[in-house]
């Protein structure tokens, strides 16, 4: 579908993203652009998207998650990670949601920006979130019962990426108003078992917390447990060099948590951030491969278990929610080597992945008896003025901007009864894909213009509402990689708006 050209295209820089073209995936490509039958008929999407409308790029990114995905399905490990079985139903409700499509894209090109380090890849999420939000923000303005698995879809996947406090915080609240307003017909949702688990969570006021904030001291216990138990698997992994690398990485996290002291919800959602990035990207790196080693499934559960331990310790953030995301996949990892040692019950590797998954498998029965202790409140209640609130929300950057809050923005705001009304009002809508902002020509243009030089693990800048998708960046000075936010040139542009 041809789009008309927009302002809002990125701009030009010498080198491109890094997409890990091989000549296959060449092929695979030109056999897509020329036939229009997708590549991997195995994730059975349906529908499926228009796949003439999208350019090489957009078809290079969304090959590159579902050739992820589909490796995954057929090793029979989608459920051993977070998003990995998913993908195929984020895709079919792609095909009549342009932004929840442009989510995807965004998601994509995240994971390939943590896989190679490139700072091009990462501008490209960056765009592709912009225009996400942008798309989202108008769906919430006209919700539906309709488009409500839409709106859900891209609110998971964007929250997926955030790595600053702000927009995460914005797009929990409304990913929980969402699941509050679609209660009437959730059973027709393609969620039903995402609404039901976070229906169970414990409510998260999501706000700043006490000027200054440290772990509890009954908590330390369990990061003391954490610790001794990842410490202990080490003997088994003394001759697997990227297993005792990434072993030594999960306890120095480890040991930094349990010395945090951070004044505000923005400083301790960032020393997540390198858990959270481990849990959605390392795990399809160590399941790669025709059969995965045991020890390096169980190196993975730590991982998960980690997740486990930290979630209650930051009741401010709701745990940012690690330990649903977390309990699954380790069930899921020990379904598949406890199937593994009923068949080869004398392989040694097995026997020493079933002894390190104690620890994983006690931080799940500690979060199910979490969840089912009586005398915790677990209704999932949202503030009366809630989520999506737009114009602060950042694209996975940290905000910088001269006074600041720490709470989520509160411009833009829906409450639950405001979509309940909406989605009352709407009549059934059958959406075609609305038009794309074109970026023709994007394989011979980066965006070295939005300076994220950073990875994805710690992402870059603080974006307003009308930027999204057009990601003017003139109030951004950067010194040697470090970036600097000029508030006189923001107040000008603004008033420039205004003058409009």
């Amino acid at each position: 579908m041809d789009s008309p050209e927009s302002a809002d295209e990125p701009l030009r820089s010498p080198r491109g993203p890094d997409l890990q073209y091989t000549a296959e995936v060449e092929q695979d490509i030109d056999d897509w652009q020329r036939t229009g039958i997708f590549p991997f008929p195995e994730l059975r999407l349906y529908p499926e998207p228009q796949w003439r409308i999208f350019t090489a790029t957009d078809l290079r990114l969304i090959h590159h998650i579902a050739s992820v995905s589909m490796d995954m399905q057929l090793k029979g490990y989608s459920h051993c990670t977070i998003w990995t079985a998913r993908m195929p139903t984020f895709l079919s409700i792609a095909s009549s949601h342009e932004f929840v499509m442009s989510s995807i894209l965004a998601f994509s090109a995240t994971h390939l920006a943590w896989m190679t380090g490139s700072s091009e890849t990462n501008n490209l999420a960056y765009h592709h979130r912009g225009v996400a939000l942008k798309g989202l923000h108008e769906a919430i303005g006209s919700f539906s019962r309709q488009s409500s698995d839409a709106v859900l879809a891209s609110s998971i996947l964007l929250s997926w990426q955030a790595t600053e406090w702000r927009g995460w915080a914005s797009l929990m609240q409304g990913t929980f108003t969402v699941i509050n307003a679609m209660q009437s017909w959730k059973e027709e949702s393609r969620f039903l078992d995402f609404i039901d688990e976070h229906l169970t969570l414990p409510s998260s006021q999501i706000s700043s917390p006490a000027p200054t904030t440290t772990i509890h001291t009954e908590n330390f216990l369990s990061l003391e447990r954490a610790y001794d138990a990842i410490g202990k698997i080490r003997p088994y992994i003394t001759m697997k060099e990227d297993e005792l690398r990434r072993t030594e990485e999960l306890m120095a996290f480890l040991q930094h948590l349990r010395d945090v002291l951070v004044p505000t919800s923005e400083q301790l959602f960032e020393v997540l951030q390198p858990l959270r990035a481990w849990l959605f990207w390392l795990p399809t790196t160590m399941l790669q491969g025709s059969e995965t080693d045991p020890i390096a499934m169980a190196i993975l559960a730590q991982f998960y278990a980690t997740a486990l331990a930290v979630d209650p310790l930051f009741p401010v953030l709701g745990g940012a929610y690690l330990g649903s995301l977390s309990a699954a996949p380790v069930q899921e990892i020990d379904r598949i080597l406890s199937s593994r040692q009923a068949t080869d019950p004398y392989d040694e590797d097995i026997q020493h992945a079933i002894t390190m998954m104690e620890f994983p498998q006690e931080m799940v029965l500690t979060f199910r008896d979490r969840l089912d202790y009586p005398g915790h409140h677990f209704e999932a209640t949202i503030a009366q003025h809630s989520p999506y609130q737009f114009q602060d929300l950042s694209l996975g950057s940290k905000s910088t901007t001269p006074g600041s809050s720490n709470d989520p923005p509160s411009v833009y705001q829906h409450s639950l009864e405001d979509l309940s009304i909406t989605a009352r009002r709407s009549r059934p809508q059958y959406l075609e894909p609305s038009p794309r902002p074109s970026i023709r020509g994007l394989e011979e243009r980066t965006f070295a213009g939005f300076g994220m030089a950073d990875s994805p693990a710690y992402s870059p800048r603080f974006v307003h509402e009308e930027h999204c998708g057009a990601f003017d960046n003139s109030s951004w000075s950067y010194n040697g990689g470090e970036p600097h936010y000029d508030e006189s040139a923001s107040k000008d542009k603004q008033r420039r708006v205004n003058d409009l």
